[in-house]
């Protein structure tokens, strides 16, 4: 947290945007550190290459479309010079073009990337954030799996009292319920809960585990978080860090 800190503090005066003007925002709470939030993903070569990517699909395009006409007008001269038609070739460059259309709307995609990233890569500062509850479903993966994940947000940089992670097992598992207990005596914001499946009643899977966290979160103290994130058994989380 020093080492953040110190590399960083310069930060902490910028004004939060107009975008970010919520009641629990305050002046300077939050920092603009980059003008992009994937610049420490692409940094370097890749970022050259990324740069590229547009122009080389662009090209691609062009050749693709200069040897489909170069096919048809082929087509079409040995028809002329033969005096016969050649159904069976139309009906390859048909087949052809209609598998091309969907590499083509791809290839339209990807060159909107030329465009400027207008997403700031931005942290919150000080301990006055916003209440978060991470939900993370499981339903008989490994524990160590489903542990790594629960782990991970543990490590994150965040106020405990501010942030709640609920694991919601669908197996019922005994020995993940008796490792989550156990981590949270070193974390007591971690809380495991598994729903009853009723034999018969639909369970609506992923989608119905979420909407029982959702759901139970509002009994527990302080009721619900204003924010929720939803992570996969196996999404361990980067560490992130709030700048003090």
């Amino acid at each position: 947290m020093q080492e953040s800190h110190q590399s960083l503090a310069p930060l902490v005066t910028s004004p939060a945007p107009p975008s970010f003007e919520k009641d629990w925002v305050k002046s300077g709470s939050i920092a603009r550190i980059h003008n992009r939030d994937d610049a420490e993903i692409w940094k370097g070569w890749k970022r050259w290459v990324f740069f590229l990517v547009p122009f080389l699909t662009f090209a691609n395009t062009g050749i693709y479309m200069f040897y489909l006409g170069l096919r048809i007008a082929c087509i079409i001269m040995a028809q002329n010079v033969a005096g016969v038609s050649y159904a069976g070739a139309w009906v390859f460059v048909a087949i052809e073009i209609a598998v091309a259309i969907p590499s083509l709307m791809h290839n339209c995609w990807t060159m909107m990337a030329l465009k400027k990233r207008g997403r700031a890569k931005l942290r919150l500062t000080g301990n006055e954030c916003p209440t978060v509850d991470v939900f993370i479903t499981c339903c008989g993966e490994d524990d160590e799996v489903v542990l790594d994940t629960v782990r991970g947000a543990c490590d994150q940089d965040y106020p405990r009292d501010q942030m709640r992670i609920i694991i919601l097992d669908d197996a019922k598992s005994a020995t993940l319920e008796a490792a989550c207990n156990q981590l949270a005596m070193n974390h007591p914001n971690v809380i495991y809960m598994a729903r009853e499946k009723i034999p018969g009643k639909p369970h609506h899977f992923k989608a119905g585990n979420l909407n029982y966290g959702l759901e139970q979160v509002n009994l527990l103290p302080g009721g619900a978080g204003q924010f929720m994130a939803a992570l996969d058994a196996d999404m361990v989380s980067l560490q992130l860090r709030k700048l003090y």
